[in-house]
């Protein structure tokens, strides 16, 4: 039996399938623009106030705490001088939170706690009655500066004192900051405030700027921060900070034409009060 072969004619008449993997079809998804991040709010002024936790929420037998917290604006001090005359008898710690902020409101702050026996520790507070409210929300601020006893937890986790902040805690007769607090110093500077009309010349801005340097032969260790005069648009200023075992002293002197001269004058200051000490 002979098997033929289909002829080219037949072959020709059977169509062709072409076979199509299946795409999935992606519409097109117009560019999104990326929205800026919001700009940093401003970290509020001091807010002073006294909070109510668990018991044992700030220690052994210890329940209620003092929340010192935000930017040491230029009135910081005397509204702290007010406040601790208000809470006066209640000896209650301090908890500490502030990226820092005027160095002469903090060293006088920290004066005003050495004048009796305080607890200070740095520590964030959670307000219960802010709610769903941003603790720096306006409506949270209002709450903070009522003047009443509010409600909430303190934790170190976290929490920051910086800058000018320290210089609160060195004040307080017993400091103490937990592992998972910070406590940063850095060097002094002074902020030129100008009210005038316009921008201030270059010449004033570079009258601001200062220097740091070690100073010895007073307490414990010692340095002075000097700036302005060099252009005639401002005073000549210096600033000596001295350490002595608990004590920590600023003495500042201005008007001045010799840093020689004016740098002994502010050791022998710093020698006779710490000799009182």
């Amino acid at each position: 039996m002979t098997v033929e072969p289909p002829s080219t004619e037949k072959l020709a008449a059977v169509p062709k399938v072409a076979v199509v993997p299946k795409v999935a079809v992606v519409p097109k998804v117009a560019a999104t623009k990326v929205r800026p991040a919001p700009p940093k709010q401003p970290v509020p002024p001091l807010q002073l106030y006294v909070v109510k936790g668990a018991p044992d929420a700030c220690g052994r037998g210890c329940d209620s705490w003092i929340a010192v917290e935000g930017t040491i604006d230029s009135n910081a001090a005397a509204r702290f001088r007010k406040f601790l005359t208000r809470v006066r008898g209640r000896n209650l710690p301090f908890y500490f939170a502030s990226p820092g902020g005027n160095l002469t409101q903090a060293v006088a702050m920290g004066t005003m706690l050495r004048e009796k026996p305080a607890i200070a520790r740095v520590g964030w507070t959670v307000v219960n009655e802010c709610g769903f409210e941003a603790q720096d929300s306006e409506a949270c601020l209002k709450l903070k500066q009522s003047g009443r006893d509010l409600h909430g937890e303190v934790s170190t986790r976290g929490a920051f004192c910086g800058s000018a902040c320290p210089y609160l805690i060195f004040g307080a007769t017993t400091r103490e900051v937990a592992p998972d607090a910070a406590l940063v110093v850095h060097s002094a500077k002074i902020v030129l405030n100008f009210r005038g009309p316009g921008t201030p010349p270059p010449e004033l801005v570079a009258a601001a700027n200062g220097t740091m340097e070690n100073v010895s032969g007073v307490g414990d260790a010692a340095q002075m921060f000097t700036a302005g005069g060099e252009t005639g648009y401002a005073s000549r200023v210096l600033m000596l900070y001295v350490a002595k075992g608990n004590a920590f002293l600023t003495i500042g002197v201005s008007g001045f034409g010799n840093d020689a001269v004016a740098l002994e004058k502010a050791k022998f200051v710093a020698q006779k009060l710490l000799d009182r000490l």
